[in-house]
C-alpha cells in the first residue's frame, strides 16, 4: 500500500516521498545558495556544487578500467564506456 501523496504547489509534480518533494521544490527557487569558489556559477544544491568544483580542482574519481581516462561523475564514465568500450560495458 502506498502512503500519502504529496503535491507540489507550483506545478503538477507528485511524490509519495516527502523528502523527494522537498528536493523537487528547490527546482522552483530563483536564488541559488551555493556558489563556486572558482567561477561565477551558482547552484541550488550543495552536492551539485561539489561535483562542479571537481572540474576546477581536477578531482576525477571515476576511472575507466579499460583506458585509464578519469571523470568527475559516474554518468560521464558510463557514457564513455558505452561509446568507446561497448564490448565490456554491461
Amino acid at each position: 500500500m502506498l502512503g500519502e501523496k504529496y503535491r507540489c504547489e507550483f506545478c503538477e509534480f507528485e511524490s509519495f516521498n516527502l523528502q523527494g518533494m522537498h528536493r523537487h521544490k528547490k527546482e522552483h527557487k530563483t536564488v541559488k545558495d551555493y556558489h563556486c569558489r572558482f567561477c561565477r556559477k551558482s547552484f541550488l544544491r550543495k552536492r551539485t556544487l561539489v561535483l562542479h568544483e571537481r572540474i576546477h580542482t581536477g578531482d576525477r574519481r571515476k576511472v575507466c578500467k579499460e583506458c585509464g581516462q578519469a571523470f568527475v561523475q559516474k554518468a560521464s564514465l558510463n557514457y564513455h564506456m558505452t561509446k568507446y568500450h561497448p564490448e565490456v560495458h554491461f
